[in-house]
């Protein structure tokens, strides 16, 4: 082969290495995304279930997660009610009201 083939062919090696180096990158760039949705996706679903237990558990009721507040805040159930010192139930009564929220109080 002559010298300017020889570089030709090296030339166009080189690019086709690049190219499939390229190919690889985003390959493993979209595994990674998918990975991460996959655990994004299983990590929300534990979080809603930790959640529910804590919304439908007793109060003093404890998950091994952290939950976002957002998920817990949207809950009227759980935002009016605490136990008190005397171990009854208590319902918060807000700033301006003269009844506590909850209709199953006295």
């Amino acid at each position: 082969m002559s010298e300017p083939e020889e570089g030709r062919r090296q030339v166009q090696e080189a690019r086709e290495l690049e190219e499939a180096n390229r190919l690889m990158s985003e390959l493993d760039a979209q595994h990674q995304r998918q990975k991460r949705r996959r655990l994004q996706q299983g990590d929300a679903a534990a979080k809603n279930k930790a959640a529910r237990d804590l919304m439908d558990g007793l109060p003093g009721t404890e998950v091994s997660l952290r939950v976002p507040l957002k998920l817990l805040t949207c809950q009227q159930k759980v935002a009016w009610q605490r136990i008190g010192e005397d171990g009854q139930m208590r319902y918060m009564i807000g700033i301006g009201c003269t009844r506590p929220f909850s209709p199953f109080s006295d």
